[in-house]
């Protein structure tokens, strides 16, 4: 999975199927280096894939903070761009990969379960270890050197 606009893009998202073999993955991440890609694995074939999957829940949330009166998309959009560091915000992204591209993936990913505000299981699992990430030298993952 190529991303728009292609040539300005450096990742490309591989999903493995059920019967994707090691060795097609491999031929695929050769591929994509060949091109100056960087891929990443999927590794199942779940609507979405990676990007799509985390982007719409950020972009959704973006567009209910909007709805709800919260601020303006101007400044939705500025405190995404200075805040998270992000090089545009939700809403100018939307507009540069076109709008009408938004119910079709949303339709997609329809299939999927509510996100939940509840703090996951991996996290609660995490902190009881005493792993908070870099403060402590390890979290999701290891900063001991």
């Amino acid at each position: 999975h190529f991303f728009f606009p292609v040539y300005a893009m450096r990742l490309v998202e591989m999903i493995r199927a059920e019967h994707t073999s090691d060795e097609t993955i491999a031929a695929v991440r050769d591929l994509a280096l060949a091109l100056g890609k960087t891929p990443v694995v999927c590794k199942t074939d779940s609507p979405g894939f990676i990007v799509n999957r985390c982007l719409f829940a950020f972009m959704l949330e973006a567009i209910h903070v909007y709805e709800d009166g919260v601020a303006s998309l101007e400044d939705i959009d500025t405190a995404i761009k200075l805040g998270l560091n992000h090089p545009m915000g939700p809403f100018e992204m939307m507009d540069l990969s076109g709008l009408d591209t938004f119910p079709h993936v949303t339709q997609t990913l329809e299939s999927l379960p509510v996100t939940s505000w509840a703090c996951p299981e991996s996290v609660k699992e995490l902190v009881r270890e005493g792993k908070y990430g870099r403060k402590t030298g390890e979290g999701w993952y290891s900063y001991s050197e």
